[in-house]
């Protein structure tokens, strides 16, 4: 009764709108009544309980499609209505009832964004203050409300000291928050950026008044003065004289406007405050780099960030309470009100600045800071004296102002500062690039007191991925403007061995030596003057030059190593830790870093990329013909890098056949590639001990003198058949069940513990290069089995037993041969080494990494069978209807085996199952049943059981296959993290590539996508059950089924009523 009564009384006082409307005639009766009616509907869903966020929107979408009736009419008729307005007020009621009564917390968060966009567009100020300050008082510690209150305040409204006040209410409890300070900044930036506009604004007008002035004394006086017209312009002040003035009358505008001085205290007061870490940094820096002024703000965060570094990484590993407050006591500011109070946050701001992630973003701002300021960020940034004198970024600072300042400025140093040269931007690329090659390539022992940086990260090639990243980006604007230099740094990095540390290591164990013998040999590394006179296409430096692109990068590095040393002078650590690691001095002498040819494949062109084959494969002469790896004398650990870089000679050997089959001068270019890349697999197993039992041909490790002299080279018929026996005896060491390769070795073989996970790369080639040669034998193979009428199996059985040097015969009867002995094909072996991967001990990239190896394999195999790379249910059942029926069925049989093996794999991917299985397993269901019907249209009794059964068992496996999808939403409480949920198809270097960092290869997805994913794989179920097995029935089953287990059913109804 209440409720109507209330409803009733907020009808009522609609009544006085609705009586102008309809005399005004904007409505007609019925359109009065209509609305009435419908405001009457929504006023009882709003307050019905529980109140749904569907009916809010619903009911403020009926008032907004009315607004714009009346906004379009006041406009059309000219009318001013006293009620105009009302409507509005109406939306926001609606809005505070969704707010007050909604209760769960997404969805009022999501009205809440609306009703704040609603109160913008239509500018209701007032009421959206009064909102801030509820939801500010309602939620006290909710850094986001406060910060967009205060952005609110200081942006749209221009209200700076509203503004302040909030942000310092929100720091009195929100300190630890680094989104607060760097509102903070932001609103202190955007005031300097308001006075400098104003200044400048103020400064136009002044001239734009001498100048009528000027031309009001030429056209009143007399010939004289109209000869001093053509001065007038000439005499205008040009704007950097601002500076001076503005410092001549007030020192202290002067001090806060220019100097930045209120932008400095912020930074400062934010590095001594609970949330001083690498995430303030990069806050910091996101928004100072929207202002072209706050060059002296960007150098200020990285210079004391690396010294809040440099202090919180010294001393003991164990970081204790007592430790950080000693610390903390030395870095407190007196005079600041938010520094660290507590010995507990100085023992977490401490922790903070000691992981390995903020020391590695600290030292990538800190090393390329020259190229972020000039080329990295939207516009060059500079001081707020050059911005002056520059005329400012803003609208009024046109290129034709700007032209005419240039004019009569003194000097073109200045001028050239806000939009800088091809050639500054270049030398700020490569002072960059200098300095983190002078990081890279400096000991281990440099950051010995550093615990958590070196020892996280054993191989040298994954240390450091923000440094990584810096130094790509400076190589990828430098690549633009002089690719040859950066592909010749990049050819010269990759020439250094990867594993220097290990055998550095093995040579100072193998015997005993002298202090001479054992003191660290100088390494290979990269000239700095001479990479520099690449990346910048000269011949030879000037002085000038050299001093500021080589020498004053290295130093400004050297002085940043000599910091973190100086502070580690100043807490030593304990004496039995200096016992322990004194005789570690072998791995300490080794780079920082080492670069991986995924990092730099991109930079490099055809000729280095051959240099780099030819230094892999241990000589030189045509890159074409030699495999990127060599026997060695002892055999070495196979790393990923050794993989990646086989895989990069594979893909150029694969361009170089395409260009030739293109330019019709293939010949026997596809088996000369075939019998190249049989070799270099064997040669890289070979020398990493993975073939101990196949002997490698004479042919494959010839000398180059041998290599110049192939025309005296007798018999080359007898070294391809020597070949061709090697490539059989290593495919049947690598098919054969019982020593294939494995993850894990077993146990008393002379392979490494571990093998590295992108091994699966190696059997995806081979996949693509023997899996269409494998189909083709066997087509041709099951057509001569057909032709032949009452062949035996028993002499195919013999003649398997006798053919054990050739491998191609056991392929041709794979369905005879034994499953639990031999493996199908490569894509088999390679999910037979995934499968021993340990899924529980794997790390997020790790798992990326075996997620996409299941996925590639499966799709190599079928497109073996398809021939095509889009695997769908049609194109396999049509497939599978052009085959012949003896080599159908051993296509299922094989790929059925194929998936069986997949199993070992699980958690399978759900990119794999939607793309691979399911559309596998569909389209032999679909190819089962039209066998069936055509049986049953045929008469024939007698085969008619066989193809029914036949169809449901391919009817039945699809159900399981869906369910076993179904389930993988539960497998996890936060699917929305699930990695083989998530996993999309793309690469992990890919990946590498675009993120940030190479230590978060794969981020967390919203709830949405997943409820999204969830219903479309549920409407897939129905969708077979509708049109493929055609049972109704069961389809009505899954509905129910999916209304109770979906995500979100919701979505799935909509989905499914799509259809």
């Amino acid at each position: 009764m209440a409720r109507a009564r209330a409803i009733e009384t907020r009808l009522e006082k609609l009544v006085p709108a609705l009586d102008e409307y309809y005399t005004s005639g904007f409505l007609t009766r019925e359109e009065t009544v209509e609305v009435s009616r419908q405001r009457q509907h929504w006023e009882f869903r709003l307050v019905a309980k529980p109140l749904l966020l569907l009916d809010v929107r619903e009911a403020i979408t009926y008032e907004l499609g009315l607004e714009k009736r009346l906004r379009e009419y006041c406009i059309y008729t000219k009318l001013n209505l006293q009620h105009r307005w009302d409507i509005v007020d109406r939306i926001e009621g609606i809005y505070k009832i969704g707010l007050k009564h909604l209760r769960n917390k997404a969805e009022h968060e999501a009205l809440r964004q609306e009703c704040v966009q609603f109160m913008k567009q239509f500018q209701r100020n007032g009421s959206l203050s009064n909102l801030y300050g509820e939801l500010m008082v309602m939620h006290p510690r909710r850094s986001d409300i406060w910060v967009e209150a205060a952005e609110w305040q200081g942006f749209s409204q221009r209200n700076t000291d509203n503004a302040r006040a909030i942000i310092q209410q929100a720091l009195l409890t929100m300190a630890s928050e680094p989104v607060v300070w760097a509102c903070a900044l932001h609103v202190e930036l955007q005031f300097v950026q308001r006075l400098l506009e104003g200044l400048l604004a103020e400064h136009r007008e002044e001239a734009r008044k001498a100048c009528r002035r000027a031309s009001k004394e030429a056209e009143n006086g007399d010939e004289e003065n109209r000869a001093g017209d053509v001065k007038a312009p000439a005499e205008v002040e040009p704007t950097s004289t601002i500076a001076p003035k503005l410092r001549a009358e007030n020192e202290a505008m002067a001090h806060a406007l220019l100097d930045l001085a209120l932008a400095k205290t912020v930074v400062e007061e934010a590095f001594d405050s609970p949330a001083s870490g690498a995430v303030l940094l990069e806050r910091l820096l996101a928004v100072a780099g929207t202002y072209a002024f706050s060059r002296e703000v960007v150098e200020l965060a990285v210079t004391t960030a690396a010294h809040k570094m440099a202090e919180a990484c010294s001393g003991s590993a164990d970081v204790t309470v007592e430790a950080a407050r000693v610390c903390g006591a030395r870095g407190a500011s007196a005079s600041s009100s938010l520094t660290i109070a507590s010995d507990q946050q100085r023992l977490r701001v401490r922790t903070q600045w000691r992981h390995r992630h903020s020391v590695d973003t600290v030292f990538a701002h800190y090393l390329a800071l020259e190229d972020l300021v000039m080329n990295q960020y939207p516009q060059t940034i500079v001081d707020t004296t050059t911005y002056l004198a520059e005329g400012g970024s803003g609208v009024g600072a046109t290129a034709k102002r700007r032209g005419q300042q240039r004019q009569h400025q003194p000097s073109a140093t200045s001028a050239s500062l806000l939009t800088p040269s091809q050639k500054d931007r270049r030398h700020a690329a490569v002072k960059a690039v200098v300095s983190l090659l002078t990081f890279s390539s400096s000991p281990t022992s440099v950051l010995a007191e550093m615990p958590g940086v070196v020892e996280a990260d054993t191989d040298s090639t994954k240390r450091f991925p923000a440094v990584r990243q810096a130094f790509v980006g400076a190589l990828r604007h430098l690549a633009a403007v002089s690719t040859e230099g950066v592909s010749r740094v990049c050819a010269r990095l990759l020439r250094t061995p990867t594993a220097t540390a290990a055998s550095t290591a093995a040579a100072a164990t193998a015997s005993h030596r002298s202090k001479k013998e054992e003191a660290p040999q100088p390494r290979a590394t990269l000239d700095l003057a001479e990479a520099a006179q690449w990346l910048l296409g000269e011949l030879q430096l000037d002085k000038a030059t050299l001093q500021a692109c080589v020498t004053e990068p290295r130093k400004r590095t050297e002085r940043l190593l000599r910091k973190v040393a100086l502070a580690a002078d100043m807490h030593p650590p304990a004496k039995s830790r200096a016992r322990h690691e004194a005789p570690a001095g072998t791995a300490a002498a080794a780079a920082l870093m080492t670069w991986s040819v995924v990092q730099l494949e991109r930079f490099l062109q055809a000729d280095d990329r051959d240099v780099l084959v030819q230094s892999a494969g241990g000589g030189a002469g045509d890159s074409t013909k030699i495999p990127p790896c060599s026997p060695l004398n002892t055999a070495a650990a196979m790393t990923a890098e050794d993989v990646e870089r086989f895989i990069v000679w594979w893909k150029e050997e694969e361009t170089l056949l395409r260009g030739r089959q293109e330019t019709g001068d293939s010949g026997d270019a596809l088996a000369a590639s075939r019998a190249r890349r049989r070799m270099a697999v064997m040669k890289l197993l070979h020398q990493h001990d993975l073939l101990p039992s196949v002997d490698l041909p004479t042919a494959a490790v010839e000398t180059k003198k041998s290599r110049s002299n192939r025309k005296k080279t007798p018999n080359r018929g007898s070294s391809d058949a020597t070949s061709e026996d090697a490539w059989a005896k290593a495919q049947g060491v690598l098919l054969n069940r019982s020593s294939a390769l494995q993850f894990v070795p077993t146990v008393g073989t002379a392979s490494p513990a571990r093998l590295p996970l992108s091994l699966w790369r190696v059997f995806s080639a081979l996949e693509t290069l023997e899996g269409p040669m494998q189909i083709s034998e066997k087509a041709s193979w099951t057509h001569a089995a057909v032709s032949r009428s009452g062949s035996n199996s028993s002499d195919d059985d013999r003649d398997s037993e006798t053919g054990g040097s050739s491998v191609a015969a056991r392929g041709r009867h794979a369905e005879i041969s034994s499953s639990s002995t031999w493996l199908s094909s490569f894509a088999a072996a390679g999910l037979f080494f995934l499968g021993g991967v340990p899924y529980s001990t794997l790390s997020h990239e790790e798992e990326w990494v075996r997620l996409e190896g299941v996925t590639s394999l499966l799709q190599c195999r079928l497109f073996s069978w398809l021939g095509c790379r889009v695997c769908t249910r049609d194109t396999v059942a049509k497939a599978l209807r052009l085959a012949e029926s003896g080599l159908a069925e051993a296509w299922i049989t094989d790929l059925h085996g194929l998936l069986k093996l997949a199993q070992r794999c699980q958690p399978l991917p759900r990119f794999a199952q939607t793309r691979c299985v399911l559309p596998f397993l569909e389209g032999v269901a679909l190819f089962r049943s039209a066998s069936a019907s055509a049986a049953a249209l045929s008469g024939q009794a007698g085969n008619l059981p066989l193809p029914a059964k036949a169809a449901s068992d391919a009817v039945r496996a699809v159900r399981e296959a869906y369910g076993v999808l179904l389930k993988l939403y539960g497998v996890s409480k936060h699917p929305e993290s699930f990695l083989p949920l998530l996993y999309d198809g793309t690469s992990a270097n890919k990946l590498a590539q675009q993120a940030s960092t190479t230590s978060s290869v794969s981020g967390k997805a919203s709830t949405a996508e997943v409820q999204q994913a969830n219903a479309e794989d549920w409407v897939a179920y129905v969708w077979f059950e509708r049109t493929i097995s055609k049972d109704l029935l069961r389809a009505k089953t899954v509905v129910e089924q999916a209304r109770r287990s979906a995500l979100a059913p919701q979505i799935f109804m909509v989905r499914l009523n799509a259809l």
